[in-house]
């Protein structure tokens, strides 16, 4: 990648072309110039105002004190061209929009000037990439075939068709789950803009294969490594942890072939002029495991596409000590004896203090509760807001932050065991961090894992306790790494959400290499979706109880503290093995009804955002929901409220979806007392209204 970027600088011109741009447009032209075969950037006449700046694929090309600059015609179609104005006064960058593509006559060429390319410190940008997906993709490829269709049901759909879908429909079949759902899928990912189950299994050359080969491996992956380039992505790390012996059938089928294939497939672009990024494997390294002896074979065949550090030596990552299997020394010194000159670097998850300053880096990191100091699953609006999550210091390749999209306390599928994406607030605030300490590196986990294992059984059941969005009879399974869209840590587009989270991820990309050697603490460039935080806004509905007679909710804490002075007692959230938090109460386990009683999460806004500022879930129409004074002092639920008194509580969702997942119900007596529950139906006898769709 390095060496592509600086035979760059060799094409690289700034061009006046004073009579074709008016005076202070707030956008940029793109002219393809036929005689010269290049793309030409014309940017505004910036004089004024200061310099303008190039990035190509997240990367600062150029810093251009005239109006325009050339690019190389390889990067014409397919690369991710953005141009930036850099006001001298406030110090601020703006994304100048509004590209148009333009024939450029040969006769606004005026005098041409070689540019110095600048050299910024910029982040690594490293993405997990799942590639032991092979028997599920096969099934569900197998199913497309079968039924005639393109898109399948996943767990999402099952989320979004309120209950009328039950996990067995998954694999289209009836009776309990079957075994075969044991790699389901929870969402459609979108491959060159089509729905498309991809997997990188194919047999060795005079092999018998171990299973057929999966399908468009080699268009897939040229995909794939273009949206990495065009986005700033420097380095895969394929997930190979999850078994560790080698020789084995599943250890190849798995792990082992598809990591050769990927490495065969960036090796064979680069063969034919086509940026990619790295590569670098993760793998088990506990005693007695073996895994590594299929994998360094990789670096010794591929040894152009491994991920090296600044000093030139290789990287090797296993898992880390947070793992209970491991690292064992005498891997790691097989590993770094092997002949090759490799550096170790251990990552897992949920990491201390004392494991981020010896080098582990963490493929997930929670937010950190500021009062408390434990991991917390609460993000919040607030401007003055900080996750806090630990940066790593002192590995071998240097400094790193995880900046992830989701992660989960313990079974993701839980209620408030995933603080869930909230229209990418979550990955802003973890970026945030990563802004403040400007690592390295940064881990931006992850992209094809959209399917799971099997199930597991509710530990900790009770009635609306399960599964959240799930048919009451699903409720008892469990999912534990991700959980539909919205609690799983996959940032690429699929058919249900669409893209918005690959251009949020970008456009923080870009973002970090234009501010990674400034002092900005804070995500400043103006018109950048990384740093608008306009919608992604909710509120978060506290739940109190008098004796288990009355109930009320209210957004306003200082009311909350009020109701307790008076004997009210807060109903808490429920996270078996979860997290503390630093917004609802939590306990540990549940009792009878008061977990479905508990607090929710509403938007804070009526309008749904606009289409370049959300994904499809998060524009479902929305419906009000306030606190609404009834009968006898006591408050209900309700969608609109016409008497004195009311709180306007926020907006749920119409329609459910892995963003709002929980269908909210009113239950009423015929005293008027009313409570809620939460993804479960009232009691027999009671009055019951549906009253939308919560977090």
């Amino acid at each position: 990648m390095t060496e592509v970027f600086r035979t760059m600088t060799h094409w690289l011109v700034c061009v006046l072309v004073l009579s074709i741009l008016p005076q202070h447009v707030e956008s940029s032209r793109i002219y393809r110039h036929a005689e010269l075969a290049n793309t030409v950037i014309v940017v505004p006449d910036h004089s004024v105002m200061g310099n303008s700046v190039l990035l190509v694929n997240g990367r600062l090309t150029a810093t251009c004190t005239a109006r325009c600059c050339l690019v190389p015609h390889q990067y014409e179609e397919t690369s991710s061209i953005h141009v930036y104005s850099f006001d001298l006064k406030s110090e601020k960058y703006t994304l100048l929009e509004g590209h148009t593509f333009e024939q450029l006559p040969p006769s606004s060429l005026a005098d041409c000037h070689p540019i110095a390319l600048a050299s910024p410190k910029r982040p690594r940008v490293l993405a997990y990439f799942t590639v032991e997906n092979t028997p599920s993709a096969q099934t569900y490829l197998n199913m497309t075939q079968n039924s005639g269709k393109d898109v399948l049901t996943t767990v999402e759909t099952l989320i979004q068709s309120d209950s009328h879908l039950l996990l067995k429909d998954l694999c289209n079949t009836t009776g309990p789950i079957p075994v075969e759902c044991k790699g389901v899928y929870h969402a459609t990912p979108l491959i060159n803009g089509q729905p498309q189950y991809c997997c990188f299994y194919r047999k060795r050359p005079n092999q018998a294969g171990l299973q057929p080969d999966c399908p468009n491996i080699e268009s897939n992956m040229a995909w794939y490594a273009s949206l990495f380039v065009s986005n700033g992505i420097d380095v895969l790390i394929p997930d190979t942890t999850n078994l560790g012996i080698y020789p084995a059938v599943q250890s190849d089928l798995l792990n082992v072939r598809p990591v050769e294939v990927v490495a065969e497939e960036l090796t064979r672009l680069r063969n034919t002029g086509k940026a990619t990024p790295n590569l670098a494997v993760w793998s088990v390294a506990s005693a007695g495991s073996t895994m590594y002896t299929g994998l360094l074979p990789v670096y010794h065949n591929y040894t152009d596409v491994m991920l090296r550090s600044d000093n030139g030596t290789l990287i090797y990552f296993v898992d880390g000590d947070g793992n209970q299997n491991g690292p064992d020394a005498n891997v790691t010194n097989a590993i770094k004896n092997d002949g090759l000159p490799i550096d170790i670097v251990q990552m897992w998850a949920n990491l201390d203090t004392k494991r981020t300053n010896n080098g582990e880096w963490s493929f997930f990191q929670p937010c950190v509760d500021n009062a408390t100091g434990k991991f917390t699953l609460t993000i919040l609006n607030e401007e003055s807001y900080r996750c806090n999550h630990l940066t790593t210091y002192n590995s071998a390749l240097g400094s790193m932050a995880s900046v992830s999209f989701a992660w989960q306390a313990n079974y993701a599928s839980l209620p408030f065991a995933s603080p869930s994406k909230l229209m990418g607030l979550t990955f802003q605030a973890q970026f945030d961090d990563a802004l403040r300490d400007k690592p390295d590196n940064l881990m931006m986990p992850s992209f094809n894992e959209w399917n799971s294992g099997s199930t597991q059984p509710n530990p900790a059941w009770a009635p609306g306790f399960g599964s959240v969005g799930l048919a009451q009879e699903d409720q008892t399974n469990l999912f534990v790494d991700i959980y539909a869209i919205e609690r799983g840590r996959t940032w690429e587009p699929t058919y249900e959400a669409g893209d918005f989270y690959l251009r949020l991820a970008a456009s923080c990309i870009r973002v970090a290499t234009l501010l990674w050697s400034r002092p900005d603490t804070t995500c400043t460039v103006q018109n950048e979706l990384c740093c608008n935080r306009t919608y992604a806004r909710y509120n978060r509905v506290f739940s109190l109880s008098q004796d288990g007679q009355s109930f009320r909710s209210t957004i306003n804490a200082t009311l909350k503290q009020s109701l307790q002075a008076q004997g009210w007692a807060e109903i808490c959230a429920t996270a078996a093995g979860g997290y503390s938090t630093d917004y609802f109460c939590f306990h540990p386990g549940i009792t009878n009804i008061t977990g479905r009683q508990g607090p929710f999460i509403l938007y804070e806004q009526a309008q749904v955002p606009p289409a370049e500022h959300a994904g499809h879930l998060d524009r479902i129409p929305r419906v009000a929901v306030w606190s609404c004074p009834s009968t006898n002092d006591h408050y209900t639920l309700s969608n609109e409220c016409t008497v004195p008194g009311g709180e306007l509580l926020g907006y749920a969702a119409s329609k459910p979806s892995s963003a709002m997942p929980r269908k909210l119900r009113t239950c009423t007596a015929t005293s008027g007392e009313s409570y809620h529950l939460t993804d479960w139906p009232c009691p027999s006898g009671l009055q019951e209204a549906v009253l939308g769709h919560v977090l």
